[in-house]
């Protein structure tokens, strides 16, 4: 993966945790919240990923 697809990745796995964070937000910031936020935006970075593998693997095949 080339580093613009993986900027893409970070900047769209950011927008998704922002508008997740912007709906239920914690009312306080300490270690276990930040920890929370990171598994959060962990998750959602390795699915995408996993998606546009998946993606460009099957548009070879085509």
């Amino acid at each position: 993966m080339v580093k613009t697809e993986v900027k893409y990745l970070m900047d769209t796995t950011r927008d998704i945790v922002v508008a997740k964070l912007s709906q239920s937000a914690p009312n306080y910031s300490d270690k276990d919240t930040g920890e929370a936020i990171a598994g959060m935006y962990e998750a959602i970075y390795n699915k995408l990923n996993d998606i546009y593998k998946a993606g460009i693997s099957g548009s070879s095949n085509e």
